[in-house]
């Protein structure tokens, strides 16, 4: 576990450091550094903020925990039905697939420096919206990023957790697949805001309109 990075010594102790925190603690926000290392998720029955919250959940636990609740919690919303002429088809608010990649690149890629933040996942009634804190790392441009080059993570154990637990199938395809998927689903592109005066990347997902 010292050798793969999950303890380090302080004061001749061993301790786990923030990745093995939150890639193999149990209830890893109990600890100040990773107390606020999660997701929070707000379904507003409008358009903005000013709207009335319909939903609300708060996806805790180790980073692989917080995506499948953070997943569990957006379905928990429902589906739409649709009729054609002979069967019903069930469609989501957006592709869980295109959620899932969004929401992994949040957690892999945010600033774990930036203390009382956590990643925002909110649906709106035109759109899903994933913020996560930090800029994007290496200099990256949004444009590059969604076409997938110069893939590095600033969290590279993270990331490895993720690869390894079949949440990511290689590096640098995450936003590819997501503007696949959205492309597929609902003929728009996903947008990307990188704000490095404020330090947060928000990613936008353009729903149907119910």
């Amino acid at each position: 576990m010292w050798n793969r990075g999950v303890l380090h010594d302080e004061d001749g102790k061993y301790r786990a450091t923030l990745y093995g925190l939150l890639c193999f603690g149990r209830d890893p926000q109990r600890f100040r550094p990773t107390s606020n290392a999660w997701i929070d998720c707000v379904a507003y029955a409008d358009l903005d903020r000013s709207s009335d919250v319909i939903l609300a959940g708060k996806a805790k636990g180790r980073v692989d925990e917080q995506v499948e609740r953070a997943l569990g919690w957006v379905q928990a919303l429902g589906i739409r039905e649709d009729y054609g002429p002979i069967v019903r088809t069930d469609r989501p608010i957006v592709p869980i697939r295109a959620l899932r990649e969004g929401l992994v690149n949040a957690v892999v890629h945010r600033d774990y420096a930036i203390l009382g933040s956590k990643v925002l996942f909110e649906v709106f009634r035109d759109r899903v919206v994933i913020t996560s804190p930090g800029d994007l790392p290496n200099n990256m441009r949004p444009e590059t990023a969604l076409a997938g080059g110069r893939p590095r993570s600033r969290n590279e154990l993270i990331a490895n957790f993720f690869m390894v637990h079949g949440f990511m199938e290689k590096r640098g395809r995450g936003l590819p697949i997501i503007r696949h998927e959205m492309r597929e689903f609902n003929g728009t592109e996903p947008e990307l805001v990188n704000n490095r005066d404020d330090r947060f990347v928000r990613l936008t997902l353009r729903r149907d309109q119910p």
